[in-house]
């Protein structure tokens, strides 16, 4: 800094402004240098020992595991929860993984909500559950056993690492096919036109089980029970049915294409799926039939009626005595029908 003094040119420079060689010598001499590069010696190496400390691994948590009961029936309605469990609260998220040994099978005697389960960050415990299963089989009463899979070094087992359950046999009631079974049944409708006739087929799920996908085939025969005889068959799908559901499919044949003066059946048959376990679920099995005149005009049809047929009737399609009110449905027949309906 200068001070500037009127009526002259001198400039005379501030005493107290001193260089820098006079005011930090040690600065230009070296020495703060050699000083700071030592400081920054003793820096380096304190963050250096703070990040080889803070490296160092957490100590292991000990896993235990235990059962909310030790034994349950087979066909109870309850669960059983296994509890995984540490010490002290975790630090981080930490996943465990469980193994699964003992007589009884998972997916068949019992069911594990999960095999790895996980205790949340500050938590101390996780919980998974078994559920037993109904398999109706006459055996003797089974165990299962969870076990803790401790994982690398960041776990131990410790004790108990394991538990054990056993799964109660149950009684097995008679009826229990039809308590777990689909029982499909097909039933036929026939409506006659002037130019073709018109099949209506329903399809039945009588069970309490959903049943899968399966076929129909509808076979039209001039002799009901020779195969020889057939003149038309077509297989239709059926898509899977929900307990008491059904499903419609219409079938409509021409009657041209049908050789005059003759009779003929129509039934349908229904593969049977399986989840027809029942020995009371069979095949569905349902026929109507109906005589052609030389004009290719439906003289007579006959299908099911609402009634029963009394055992020592006579089926007017089938031609055998009926032996059981329960098998054998009355058949109503009628003339001429097809005369009262346009094409």
């Amino acid at each position: 800094m200068y001070r500037h003094s009127l009526g002259s040119a001198r400039f005379q420079q501030r005493p107290e402004v001193l260089s820098a060689q006079e005011r930090f010598p040690s600065i230009v001499s070296g020495e703060f240098a050699q000083f700071h590069i030592a400081a920054l010696f003793v820096l380096a190496f304190a963050l250096t020992g703070c990040s080889k400390i803070s490296s160092n691994p957490t100590p292991p948590v000990t896993l235990t595991i235990k059962a909310s009961e030790s034994s349950i029936d087979e066909i109870s309605d309850s669960d059983i929860t296994f509890t995984v469990e540490t010490e002290n609260p975790v630090i981080v998220n930490t996943s465990v993984t469980l193994s699964l040994t003992g007589t009884a099978t998972e997916g068949i005697d019992y069911e594990l909500s999960a095999t790895e389960v996980q205790i949340p960050a500050q938590q101390s415990s996780a919980t998974v559950t078994l559920t037993p299963i109904r398999d109706w089989e006459a055996e003797q009463n089974e165990s299962a056993v969870v076990s803790i899979q401790p994982s690398g070094n960041t776990q131990i087992a410790g004790s108990p690492s394991s538990a054990t359950i056993r799964l109660n046999e149950g009684p097995i009631p008679r009826d229990y096919k039809e308590s777990l079974s689909a029982d499909l049944r097909v039933y036929s409708d026939l409506e006659v036109w002037n130019t073709f006739v018109s099949f209506e087929l329903r399809v039945w799920n009588f069970g309490v089980v959903k049943s899968s996908p399966t076929s129909v085939q509808f076979v039209l025969r001039k002799d009901l029970r020779n195969s020889a005889t057939t003149v038309y068959s077509r297989s239709l799908r059926v898509p899977e049915l929900d307990s008491f559901s059904s499903f419609t499919l219409n079938i409509a044949v021409l009657l041209f294409s049908l050789p005059p003066n003759d009779t003929y059946y129509g039934f349908a048959l229904l593969d049977r799926t399986p989840e027809e376990t029942s020995d009371r679920s069979r095949i569905g099995w349902d026929y109507v039939g109906f005589s052609v005149n030389p004009n290719r005009r439906v003289a007579m049809e006959c299908q099911q009626g609402d009634a029963t047929a009394l055992p020592g009737s006579t089926d007017p399609l089938y031609g055998r005595t009926v032996a059981s009110a329960e098998l054998w449905p009355k058949r109503i027949c009628e003339l001429g029908r097809n005369n009262r309906r346009g094409s």
